[in-house]
């Protein structure tokens, strides 16, 4: 088993962001043949994701199987663009979580059920639950008000596997991974702004909603190189047409594509004299709204 820096890096910094409650966030990586199993991305979840308390966390939500379905959608379209036919794909595996305001250092048996309810229930072919700690001396834990200056995050890797359970062994067991560079993955798709930059996601869709429109949002190969482009098709019950605003994964560093399809037709919008449709530091409703003067919809 493998680790990039970056995913232990994206681990450390969620149990730093939140020293005194239990946190967690989910795993995705590769699976390739011959057991090879690459650890990429460690996903810190929405708040409305997560159900964090002092001695237990629940994580699970949209975000998380959204973040699956970008990965996965964009690893098959990598492969089929460079012709890679093996048998690797990309795959959730599993959660992991701090334990660190317990006073606890090892896997509790709700952590190892939890792990073997992956595979036995959930259907994982491979579930690693990382287990973190914050390594504290006794007058911090005594005076825990006080913010340690300089805490260590310690992390434990709990590893069990279907054919593990297949051969009748449903004791998970401890691995330590081998960490690697981010560079030394072949293929390792880009987590999109729908995930680096949530804020910025959530605020339009509410603005959009709140607006009085239905958004739609879905990934696809537009302009025929990965990763994926997202589009969101915007519609209103007034409208005459639905609106497209397809994005590239790195928004709102690159601009976006306007169009719109009315009663069965698709044209794309040009510049007028009126000015551009898209202006540097436009929201989603600034566009709707420029769309609405113009008589566009």
């Amino acid at each position: 088993v493998f680790i990039t820096r970056q995913a232990i890096s994206a681990m450390g910094a969620e149990v730093l962001l939140r020293p005194k409650i239990e946190t967690g966030w989910a795993l995705y990586g590769l699976i390739m043949p011959k057991g090879r199993i690459t650890i990429t991305t460690a996903l810190r979840p929405n708040d409305s994701d997560i159900n964090r308390q002092s001695s237990k966390v629940v994580i699970g939500g949209e975000i998380l199987a959204d973040a699956y379905r970008w990965l996965t959608s964009n690893y098959s379209f990598m492969k089929k663009q460079r012709g890679i036919t093996d048998a690797s794909r990309y795959a959730f595996l599993f959660k992991g979580h701090s334990h660190h305001t317990l006073g606890m250092k090892k896997y509790s048996p709700t952590d190892v059920s939890s792990i073997q309810e992956a595979i036995e229930v959930d259907n994982l072919e491979v579930a690693i639950g990382p287990l973190a700690t914050i390594e504290l001396k006794v007058w911090q834990r005594i005076l825990w008000f006080l913010e340690p200056a300089d805490p260590k995050v310690n992390l434990q890797y709990c590893f069990l596997s279907r054919a593990m359970v297949d051969q009748g062994n449903r004791d998970p067991i401890l691995i330590v991974p081998s960490v690697i560079d981010e560079t030394d993955v072949p293929l390792v798709p880009q987590l999109c702004w729908r995930f680096t930059k949530r804020d910025r996601y959530d605020t339009e869709i509410a603005e959009l909603t709140k607006y009085g429109c239905i958004t739609q949002v879905v990934y696809r190969d537009i302009d025929g190189r990965p990763p994926l482009e997202i589009q969101f098709l915007v519609q209103k019950t007034e409208w005459s047409g639905v609106v497209s605003i397809v994005t590239e994964w790195n928004f709102p560093e690159s601009q976006s594509t306007i169009s719109v399809t009315p009663i069965g037709r698709h044209r794309h919008l040009r510049e007028n004299s009126l000015g551009p449709l898209w202006i540097p530091d436009d929201n989603f409703l600034d566009v709707i709204k420029r769309l609405e003067k113009r008589g566009a919809i």
